[in-house]
């Protein structure tokens, strides 16, 4: 495969990893097989399979690198094997790659997963060396019912792994209420919450129907991010806490083990504020279609971030924000998620509006729309 350019990076450091097609990618077995009991593995700059010979690219203002030029090795590959032992009348079994130094799973790289069969059994083949976290997530009834989870931490090194028994993880008890700050009843249809897994757990949505009760639900063992999703008719509503009596959930992420419990408070305000204003070009002419980004100045609040694209006046607005200081930023031609990388975002920090946002208000603002090189 060639990949002839990556452009418009930021500049920072940067590791660079080829990796072979996925399932999704070709018509071939995980990572690509090439001849018997070998695969292609993910390959780092210079030239490692291992994260600790990766080399940093240093990327500058302007900078242009070029023969970056990685080549896929072929490696002995094995098969993972096992039981699973726990009531579920289907289970899907998946292998997470493991950063050897750090434990935790490694974001964007491939997996492999197989479902059992009718007693549980599972065979997954073409298995890299490494260290991986096998993942079992079954229902008691075909796509439906309770969720049933288990987990195993395994290293393949030099030879097949047989005989993996793995059993259900005890599921802990979430329970989540939803109340007004001001203290009045309101009608909480239509507001959700996600339990976002990390690490692989699986994920939870539930939400209101109708007045505020409490909502209750089992969950896997893990941790989660817990995020509020208010309706887009409530541009007058955000969400001012989320908490459990020992955590701050906007901030840090709900830790539960099997067999605990966890309440988990929402509390909403009506004093939304909003920003509205103009995206102008560097002439001063409305820039229609520009994307507005606004960013919290406080780090560690990603969850506050809010982006739109200006109408063909250049005419914007955005509701449902939390009080506080914000920065607004616009570009006339970005790529879309690229507003997410804070390195990205320093590029135009000086060119920002820095905006403090008070409760129930609107504030006005005109914003020029930077272009992106």
């Amino acid at each position: 495969m060639t990949l002839d350019r990556i452009a418009n990076l930021p500049p920072g450091q940067y590791y660079v990893r080829a990796q072979p097609p996925t399932m999704q990618d070709a018509d071939q077995p995980p990572y690509g097989t090439w001849g018997e009991g070998k695969a292609l593995a993910s390959v780092l700059y210079p030239g490692t399979t291992i994260a600790q010979g990766a080399i940093a690219l240093e990327i500058g203002p302007g900078t242009q690198l070029s023969g970056i030029d990685l080549t896929l090795p072929l490696v002995r590959v094995y098969t993972v094997s096992g039981k699973v032992v726990f009531p579920s009348a289907f289970t899907n079994i998946t292998l997470f790659p493991v950063g050897a130094s750090t434990g935790e799973v490694e974001t964007g790289t491939p997996k492999l997963s197989a479902a059992t069969d009718r007693e549980g059994r599972f065979r997954i083949q073409d298995v890299l060396p490494g260290n991986y976290r096998l993942s079992a997530i079954g229902w008691t009834q075909p796509g439906s019912g309770h969720i049933l989870q288990g987990r195993l931490d395994i290293a393949v090194i030099d030879q097949d792994i047989t005989g993996l028994q793995v059993t259900e993880q005890a599921a802990a008890e979430v329970s989540a209420s939803i109340a007004m700050a001001e203290g009045s009843d309101f009608d909480s249809k239509g507001f959700e919450v996600d339990f976002q897994g990390i690490d692989n757990s699986a994920g939870y949505s539930t939400g209101w129907r109708g007045p505020g009760e409490p909502v209750g639900f089992r969950v896997q063992p893990g941790r989660y991010r817990v995020r509020v999703k208010v309706p887009a008719e409530q541009r007058s509503m955000y969400v001012k806490s989320i908490r459990t009596d020992s955590a701050d959930l906007m901030s840090d992420p709900l830790v539960i083990g099997g067999g605990e419990t966890a309440n988990v408070k929402i509390v909403v305000s009506v004093a939304a504020a909003g920003i509205a204003g103009v995206a102008t070009d560097g002439t001063g002419k409305a820039a229609g279609g520009a994307t507005v980004v606004v960013v919290p100045v406080s780090a560690g609040r990603a969850d506050l971030m809010r982006d739109t694209m200006a109408d063909q006046e250049g005419k914007f607005s955005i509701g449902s924000l939390a009080p506080g200081d914000y920065r607004v930023y616009a570009w006339e031609d970005v790529e879309p998620g690229m507003w997410w990388n804070e390195e990205f975002r320093k590029k135009f920090e000086t060119q920002a509006e820095r905006v403090i946002l008070e409760a129930g208000l609107v504030k006005q603002v005109r914003v020029k729309a930077e272009r992106v090189e």
